[in-house]
Protein backbone atom coordinates (compact mmCIF):
# COMPACT_ATOMS: atom_id res chain seq x y z
CA UNK A 1 0.00 0.00 0.00
CA UNK A 2 0.96 3.67 -0.16
CA UNK A 3 2.11 5.66 2.84
CA UNK A 4 0.65 9.09 3.38
CA UNK A 5 2.78 11.51 1.37
CA UNK A 6 5.45 12.42 3.92
CA UNK A 7 5.44 16.14 3.13
CA UNK A 8 1.67 16.71 2.95
CA UNK A 9 -0.20 18.84 0.43
CA UNK A 10 -0.62 22.21 2.15
CA UNK A 11 -0.52 25.29 -0.09
CA UNK A 12 3.14 25.95 0.78
CA UNK A 13 4.10 22.38 -0.11
CA UNK A 14 2.15 22.50 -3.38
CA UNK A 15 4.03 25.69 -4.29
CA UNK A 16 7.34 23.97 -3.48
CA UNK A 17 6.35 21.02 -5.65
CA UNK A 18 5.55 23.33 -8.56
CA UNK A 19 9.00 24.96 -8.25
CA UNK A 20 10.64 21.53 -8.04
CA UNK A 21 8.65 20.40 -11.09
CA UNK A 22 9.94 23.31 -13.15
CA UNK A 23 13.52 22.42 -12.23
CA UNK A 24 13.03 18.73 -13.03
CA UNK A 25 11.11 19.23 -16.27
CA UNK A 26 14.12 19.06 -18.66
CA UNK A 27 15.47 15.86 -17.06
CA UNK A 28 12.01 14.32 -16.90
CA UNK A 29 11.30 15.06 -20.55
CA UNK A 30 14.65 13.57 -21.55
CA UNK A 31 13.92 10.33 -19.69
CA UNK A 32 10.38 10.07 -21.06
CA UNK A 33 11.58 10.50 -24.64
CA UNK A 34 14.41 8.00 -24.19
CA UNK A 35 11.91 5.51 -22.75
CA UNK A 36 9.80 5.74 -25.89
CA UNK A 37 6.77 7.77 -24.84
CA UNK A 38 5.32 8.65 -28.24
CA UNK A 39 2.25 9.99 -30.06
CA UNK A 40 -0.96 8.03 -29.70
CA UNK A 41 -0.11 6.27 -26.45
CA UNK A 42 -2.49 5.86 -23.51
CA UNK A 43 -0.37 6.56 -20.42
CA UNK A 44 -0.97 6.27 -16.67
CA UNK A 45 0.92 8.76 -14.46
CA UNK A 46 1.28 7.39 -10.93
CA UNK A 47 1.29 9.85 -8.03
CA UNK A 48 0.56 12.69 -10.42
CA UNK A 49 0.50 15.37 -7.71
CA UNK A 50 -0.10 18.72 -9.38
CA UNK A 51 0.09 17.06 -12.81
CA UNK A 52 3.42 18.35 -14.11
CA UNK A 53 4.62 14.95 -15.36
CA UNK A 54 1.18 14.27 -16.84
CA UNK A 55 1.41 17.52 -18.80
CA UNK A 56 4.86 16.60 -20.14
CA UNK A 57 3.49 13.21 -21.19
CA UNK A 58 0.41 14.81 -22.76
CA UNK A 59 2.67 16.89 -24.98
CA UNK A 60 4.58 13.78 -26.07
CA UNK A 61 1.52 11.63 -26.81
CA UNK A 62 -0.26 14.46 -28.63
CA UNK A 63 -3.94 14.82 -29.46
CA UNK A 64 -4.28 11.18 -30.49
CA UNK A 65 -3.00 10.00 -27.11
CA UNK A 66 -4.39 10.23 -23.59
CA UNK A 67 -3.01 10.58 -20.07
CA UNK A 68 -4.63 9.52 -16.81
CA UNK A 69 -3.13 11.13 -13.70
CA UNK A 70 -3.63 9.12 -10.49
CA UNK A 71 -3.19 10.51 -6.98
CA UNK A 72 -4.69 9.90 -3.56
CA UNK A 73 -4.72 13.58 -2.51
CA UNK A 74 -7.86 15.59 -3.36
CA UNK A 75 -5.97 18.85 -2.74
CA UNK A 76 -3.23 17.91 -5.21
CA UNK A 77 -5.82 16.89 -7.80
CA UNK A 78 -7.66 20.21 -7.47
CA UNK A 79 -4.36 21.95 -8.27
CA UNK A 80 -3.70 19.51 -11.12
CA UNK A 81 -7.10 20.17 -12.67
CA UNK A 82 -6.55 23.93 -12.44
CA UNK A 83 -3.06 23.82 -13.95
CA UNK A 84 -4.15 21.43 -16.72
CA UNK A 85 -7.40 23.16 -17.68
CA UNK A 86 -6.15 23.89 -21.21
CA UNK A 87 -4.78 20.36 -21.83
CA UNK A 88 -7.65 18.33 -23.32
CA UNK A 89 -5.99 14.92 -23.38
CA UNK A 90 -5.48 14.64 -19.58
CA UNK A 91 -7.93 13.30 -17.02
CA UNK A 92 -7.35 12.88 -13.30
CA UNK A 93 -8.62 10.27 -10.88
CA UNK A 94 -8.36 9.85 -7.11
CA UNK A 95 -7.00 6.53 -5.90
CA UNK A 96 -4.18 4.61 -4.23
CA UNK A 97 -1.32 3.76 -6.59
CA UNK A 98 -0.91 0.40 -4.85
CA UNK A 99 -4.43 -0.78 -5.69
CA UNK A 100 -6.06 1.27 -8.49
CA UNK A 101 -6.44 -0.24 -11.95
CA UNK A 102 -8.68 0.64 -14.89
CA UNK A 103 -8.04 -1.01 -18.24
CA UNK A 104 -4.85 -1.36 -20.25
CA UNK A 105 -2.16 1.24 -20.92
CA UNK A 106 0.65 1.57 -23.42
CA UNK A 107 2.84 3.04 -20.69
CA UNK A 108 2.85 3.63 -16.96
CA UNK A 109 5.12 6.34 -15.57
CA UNK A 110 5.89 7.62 -12.10
CA UNK A 111 8.29 10.23 -10.76
CA UNK A 112 9.18 10.35 -7.06
CA UNK A 113 6.25 8.11 -6.15
CA UNK A 114 7.65 4.63 -5.44
CA UNK A 115 9.69 6.00 -2.54
CA UNK A 116 6.40 6.80 -0.78
CA UNK A 117 5.09 3.22 -1.03
CA UNK A 118 5.67 0.45 1.49
CA UNK A 119 6.60 -2.02 -1.28
CA UNK A 120 7.86 -0.36 -4.49
CA UNK A 121 8.33 -3.72 -6.20
CA UNK A 122 4.73 -4.79 -5.55
CA UNK A 123 3.39 -1.46 -6.83
CA UNK A 124 5.40 -1.70 -10.04
CA UNK A 125 4.38 -5.34 -10.51
CA UNK A 126 0.71 -4.38 -10.07
CA UNK A 127 0.85 -1.77 -12.83
CA UNK A 128 3.10 -3.82 -15.11
CA UNK A 129 0.19 -6.25 -15.23
CA UNK A 130 -1.97 -3.52 -16.80
CA UNK A 131 0.48 -2.85 -19.62
CA UNK A 132 -0.34 -4.02 -23.10
CA UNK A 133 2.23 -6.47 -24.51
CA UNK A 134 5.27 -4.38 -25.38
CA UNK A 135 4.10 -1.55 -23.15
CA UNK A 136 6.71 0.35 -21.17
CA UNK A 137 7.05 1.03 -17.45
CA UNK A 138 9.04 4.14 -16.52
CA UNK A 139 10.14 5.05 -12.99
CA UNK A 140 12.08 8.12 -11.90
CA UNK A 141 13.46 8.35 -8.36
CA UNK A 142 16.16 10.32 -6.59
CA UNK A 143 19.43 8.91 -5.40
CA UNK A 144 19.76 11.38 -2.54
CA UNK A 145 22.91 9.86 -1.10
CA UNK A 146 25.20 11.69 -3.52
CA UNK A 147 23.84 15.19 -2.89
CA UNK A 148 26.75 17.39 -1.86
CA UNK A 149 28.68 20.57 -2.41
CA UNK A 150 32.07 20.83 -4.11
CA UNK A 151 34.09 21.59 -2.07
CA UNK A 152 32.21 20.21 0.96
CA UNK A 153 30.42 22.74 3.17
CA UNK A 154 29.09 21.89 6.64
CA UNK A 155 25.59 23.40 6.71
CA UNK A 156 24.56 21.86 3.39
CA UNK A 157 26.05 18.51 4.39
CA UNK A 158 24.19 18.53 7.70
CA UNK A 159 20.91 19.44 5.98
CA UNK A 160 21.36 16.54 3.55
CA UNK A 161 22.13 14.14 6.40
CA UNK A 162 19.01 15.22 8.31
CA UNK A 163 16.84 14.75 5.21
CA UNK A 164 18.27 11.33 4.33
CA UNK A 165 18.25 10.24 7.97
CA UNK A 166 14.59 11.15 8.46
CA UNK A 167 13.60 9.41 5.22
CA UNK A 168 15.45 6.26 6.25
CA UNK A 169 14.06 6.26 9.80
CA UNK A 170 10.55 6.61 8.35
CA UNK A 171 11.08 3.34 6.46
CA UNK A 172 11.79 4.85 3.05
CA UNK A 173 14.92 4.57 0.91
CA UNK A 174 16.87 7.77 0.16
CA UNK A 175 18.93 5.86 -2.41
CA UNK A 176 16.00 4.19 -4.18
CA UNK A 177 16.95 5.64 -7.56
CA UNK A 178 20.19 3.68 -7.59
CA UNK A 179 18.32 0.48 -6.77
CA UNK A 180 15.57 0.66 -9.38
CA UNK A 181 17.15 -2.24 -11.25
CA UNK A 182 16.26 -4.60 -8.41
CA UNK A 183 12.73 -3.15 -8.23
CA UNK A 184 12.14 -3.79 -11.94
CA UNK A 185 13.60 -7.28 -11.70
CA UNK A 186 11.38 -8.14 -8.75
CA UNK A 187 8.36 -6.80 -10.63
CA UNK A 188 8.95 -9.27 -13.46
CA UNK A 189 10.10 -6.63 -15.94
CA UNK A 190 13.65 -7.88 -16.27
CA UNK A 191 16.70 -5.65 -16.34
CA UNK A 192 15.75 -2.05 -17.14
CA UNK A 193 17.66 0.59 -19.01
CA UNK A 194 18.83 3.11 -16.41
CA UNK A 195 20.20 6.63 -16.71
CA UNK A 196 21.03 9.30 -14.16
CA UNK A 197 20.52 13.00 -14.83
CA UNK A 198 22.64 15.24 -12.62
CA UNK A 199 22.14 18.95 -12.04
CA UNK A 200 24.74 21.46 -10.86
CA UNK A 201 24.22 24.87 -9.25
CA UNK A 202 27.30 27.13 -9.18
CA UNK A 203 27.94 29.55 -6.34
CA UNK A 204 25.53 32.44 -6.74
CA UNK A 205 22.72 30.27 -8.14
CA UNK A 206 19.97 30.70 -5.55
CA UNK A 207 18.09 27.58 -6.68
CA UNK A 208 20.40 25.19 -4.84
CA UNK A 209 19.98 26.73 -1.37
CA UNK A 210 16.31 27.45 -2.09
CA UNK A 211 15.53 23.82 -2.90
CA UNK A 212 17.57 22.40 -0.03
CA UNK A 213 16.00 24.74 2.52
CA UNK A 214 12.53 24.15 1.09
CA UNK A 215 12.80 20.37 1.35
CA UNK A 216 14.15 20.60 4.89
CA UNK A 217 11.35 22.97 5.90
CA UNK A 218 8.72 20.64 4.43
CA UNK A 219 10.33 17.65 6.13
CA UNK A 220 10.84 19.29 9.52
CA UNK A 221 7.88 17.49 11.16
CA UNK A 222 9.28 14.15 9.95
CA UNK A 223 12.82 15.08 11.01
CA UNK A 224 11.55 15.83 14.53
CA UNK A 225 9.09 12.91 14.72
CA UNK A 226 11.77 10.37 13.78
CA UNK A 227 14.22 11.76 16.32
CA UNK A 228 16.68 12.71 13.60
CA UNK A 229 17.10 16.25 14.97
CA UNK A 230 15.21 18.81 17.03
CA UNK A 231 13.60 21.91 15.57
CA UNK A 232 16.12 23.99 17.51
CA UNK A 233 19.04 22.11 15.98
CA UNK A 234 17.68 22.54 12.47
CA UNK A 235 16.76 26.24 12.88
CA UNK A 236 14.96 25.94 9.56
CA UNK A 237 14.27 29.66 9.17
CA UNK A 238 17.98 30.38 8.70
CA UNK A 239 19.03 27.37 6.60
CA UNK A 240 18.75 29.04 3.21
CA UNK A 241 20.74 32.09 4.30
CA UNK A 242 23.44 29.98 5.96
CA UNK A 243 23.81 27.70 2.92
CA UNK A 244 23.96 30.67 0.54
CA UNK A 245 26.64 32.29 2.69
CA UNK A 246 28.85 29.23 2.98
CA UNK A 247 28.58 28.46 -0.75
CA UNK A 248 29.57 32.03 -1.59
CA UNK A 249 32.50 32.00 0.84
CA UNK A 250 33.79 28.66 -0.48
CA UNK A 251 32.95 29.31 -4.14
CA UNK A 252 31.19 25.95 -3.92
CA UNK A 253 28.95 24.18 -6.42
CA UNK A 254 25.74 22.65 -5.07
CA UNK A 255 25.15 19.15 -6.49
CA UNK A 256 21.52 18.09 -5.91
CA UNK A 257 20.27 14.48 -5.78
CA UNK A 258 20.61 12.53 -9.02
CA UNK A 259 17.32 11.88 -10.81
CA UNK A 260 17.55 8.26 -11.94
CA UNK A 261 15.26 7.04 -14.71
CA UNK A 262 14.63 3.36 -15.39
CA UNK A 263 12.41 1.75 -17.99
CA UNK A 264 11.60 -1.68 -19.38
CA UNK A 265 8.96 -3.18 -21.66
CA UNK A 266 6.48 -5.87 -20.76
CA UNK A 267 7.50 -9.08 -22.46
Amino acid sequence: MTRSYALGHADEELARLEHQAAMLAPATGLILRQAGIAPGMRVLDLGTGTGDVARLVADLVGPTGAVVGLDRSPDALVAAERLSADVPNISFVEGDVAMWRDGEFDAVVGRLVLVHTTDPTAVLRHHAGALRPGGVAVAMEFDMTGARTVPPTPVAAQARDWICGAIERAGMDPGLGARLGAVFGGAGLGEPTMVGVQGYHPAGDVNGPLVLAGVLRAMLPLVVATGTATAEQVDVGTVRERVERELAEAGAVFVPPTLVGAWARRR
